[in-house]
């Protein structure tokens, strides 16, 4: 059986893995950390308290590789499907509406007041949805004005909350394309999945015990210092010694910075967009049996998550200022109050501020021409190696479908490779 050597446990390492092991090719996945996940880790407040998301990450019925995954090797009590609303909130205004598509393809929502954008009619929707679709420029805000109501309210935080990236900057063909896999195919495709507990627990350990029960390895705390390529195959070089891969296939499945530290000669430094999440504990009196979603304009917030005895809220491509602001958990936590009025006026003194400084790529034209294909053509690029992660070019943004969609991509094409 032939081993594929794989750098990086995360989503993608471990999607490349699975994939491998339907083709009957063995992998090997050599990971940094104590354990599997990369991003999708979860974090704790205190030493042994509940493992939690460090964002919200949002899965949607129409992300059809990551729902493959999640069908075919997580317990399905792990995740609640949302029906396709969306709830939102403008801060400036008090107005509130839900964006309600339905759950088949025809788009009757534009046609009806109570689930579309309120002051924005149904010839203003078609128009603006159209401009995404047909316009033949680079960025979103120069397809639909971000300032106007219907870009404020809906354009502007779909590219946040897609791409990470302000409207104004934001790639409007990397929009378009996730428009197509979500909002196009109709409502079904974009019933929220959420998990029950966290990725860490309900994604990630169940796709890495599937691929240690179909014999595969996962060697963590392995660091990968070094890598180099020759005529005679790849070699990886940890702490403990070199690893010669021969002619084996490796992937290279770590985040775009730790590619291009390895890689420096092939792969560029590719620059990136923070996002800041603030984690609020909520005591019993503020229980919920069920899980709340809202977005926001207007205001610092994008989203906001209530879940039983916690409140995790989203600001995404978040500004410098807004992030170092020493008065931000107080001031997000007066901006829940306006959705949640059952909130105590106080804010928690156990609310916590995660930020992660290279989330996602920053997503504009410029930086999505420089995204690497699966298997570079580049001089010199090594025969043997693969990459995956969201960060390469599959087509669509850096989200958890992107990192699941560039494993299964690099999986495919050394499968083929073999195959000849």
């Amino acid at each position: 059986m032939t081993a594929v050597h794989i750098i990086g446990a995360g989503l993608a390492g471990l999607s490349a893995a699975l994939t491998l092991q339907a083709a009957g090719l063995s992998p090997r996945l050599y990971e940094a950390a104590p354990g599997p996940g990369g991003r999708c880790g979860g974090w704790s407040p205190s030493p042994g308290g509940t493992i939690r998301d460090r964002g919200t990450h949002l899965i949607l019925a129409g992300n059809d590789t990551l729902c493959s995954l999640i069908r075919r090797h997580t317990p399905t009590e792990g995740w609640i499907t949302l029906p396709p609303l969306f709830r939102f909130h403008d801060l400036t205004t008090g107005d509130r509406w839900t964006l309600h598509p339905g759950r088949g393809r025809w788009p009757g929502w534009l046609f009806s007041a109570g689930r579309r954008v309120p002051g924005v009619s149904a010839i203003r929707h078609l128009l603006a949805l159209l401009a995404l679709e047909n316009r033949r420029v680079a960025t979103v805000g120069e397809a639909v004005d971000p300032a106007s109501l219907i870009g404020r309210r809906l354009i502007a935080p779909l590219a946040v909350a897609l791409l990470n990236t302000p409207a104004e900057a934001a790639s409007l063909p990397l929009l378009r394309r996730t428009l197509h896999q979500s909002l196009y195919r109709g409502g079904d495709a974009l019933s929220p999945l959420l998990c029950q507990t966290s990725l860490d627990h309900d994604l990630i350990r169940p796709l890495a015990l599937a691929v240690t029960a179909a014999g595969g390895e996962i060697r963590l705390r392995t660091a990968i210092t070094g890598l180099t390529a020759s005529a005679a195959g790849v070699t990886l070089h940890t702490p403990a010694g070199p690893v010669d891969c021969g002619t084996d296939p490796v992937i290279l499945a770590t985040d775009a910075t730790q590619a291009h530290r390895l890689l420096p000669q092939h792969l560029p430094a590719l620059p990136h967009s923070p996002i800041l999440n603030l984690h609020y504990p909520l005591d019993d009196g503020c229980r919920r049996a069920t899980p709340d979603l809202t977005g926001l304009c207007g205001g610092r917030a994008e989203w906001m998550l209530r879940r039983p005895g916690h409140l995790a809220v989203t600001i995404s491509a978040v500004s410098d200022s807004l992030r170092t602001s020493p008065d931000l958990a107080p001031q997000v936590w007066q901006e829940a109050r306006q959705i949640y009025p059952d909130l105590p006026a106080a804010c928690p003194l156990q609310a916590r501020t995660l930020t992660e400084r290279r989330a996602t790529l920053l997503q504009t034209p410029q930086t999505d021409a420089l995204r690497p294909p699966v298997h570079p053509r580049t001089g010199g690029w090594p025969p043997t190696l693969w990459l995956a992660g969201d960060w390469v070019q599959t087509g669509l943004p850096c989200t958890l479908e992107g990192a699941a969609r560039s494993g299964v991509m690099a999986a495919d094409a050394i499968r083929q490779r073999i195959s000849r």
